[in-house]
């Protein structure tokens, strides 16, 4: 009985989001950084996406990338560590996103090492997922 209890809280805790900070000082040093890659935008073309956090341990970000129409650029905010059950890990980040052209919502999973991650992008009222993805670029 205590087995099951003590599973029971554990899964409340996690459902729940309550268990601890999901935005901790450990989680947003090992995404922050800049990651290449691509992103859909009525063709597949090169991204550069930077994640970021301010003292307040809340994760922002920046992306650009070229399009037909030149170089498109916007702003991530309002991002959310989320529970991934398919990896059983606290590795998925959900934000915003909004540049001249509109807004809408962004979802990605890490890898276990957080050096890449895929993801996905809708646009504001729309349910049609579109690739965002990226690999950390490592300085030397």
């Amino acid at each position: 009985m205590f087995r099951f209890k003590s599973v029971l809280i554990v899964a409340c805790c996690l459902l729940a989001n309550g268990c601890f900070s999901l935005n901790d000082e450990s989680f947003v040093n090992q995404i922050a950084g800049d990651y290449q890659g691509v992103i859909w935008n009525n063709g597949l073309y090169k991204g550069e996406t930077r994640f970021y956090y301010e003292e307040d341990i809340q994760i922002k970000g920046r992306y650009i990338f070229q399009n037909k129409g030149g170089l498109a650029h916007g702003d991530l905010y309002n991002c959310q560590r989320k529970f991934s059950w398919s990896a059983w890990q606290f590795n998925l980040l959900q934000c915003r996103w909004r540049e001249k052209h509109g807004q809408g919502n962004l979802i990605i999973e890490f890898n276990e090492d957080f050096s890449r991650f895929d993801g996905f992008w809708t646009a504001k009222n729309s349910e049609k997922q579109h690739i965002w993805n990226g690999e950390k670029v490592i300085l030397n």
